[in-house]
């Protein structure tokens, strides 16, 4: 038995799985450690400004660097 399911957004099968070289997106809103590197968030200095104070919060910036989270 075969079930067909159809999603309602624009984009395809593509849009549903995320990419990590669309800048346009940034998951540090998303409650996730996305970069496996100990830290989510908030916690994550790729998710400021200025990571060496965690100054600058941008809950749209990309956590990309696992090194960074001590």
């Amino acid at each position: 038995m075969w079930f067909i399911i159809r999603h309602p957004c624009s984009g395809g099968a593509d849009s549903l799985l995320s990419s990590n070289d669309d800048s346009n997106n940034g998951n540090c809103g998303d409650g996730i450690d996305n970069d496996n590197g100990g830290k989510a968030d908030e916690d994550d200095p790729d998710c400021y400004a200025n990571p060496s104070t965690f100054q600058g919060y941008d809950p749209s910036r990309t956590e990309a660097n696992r090194d960074n989270d001590l």
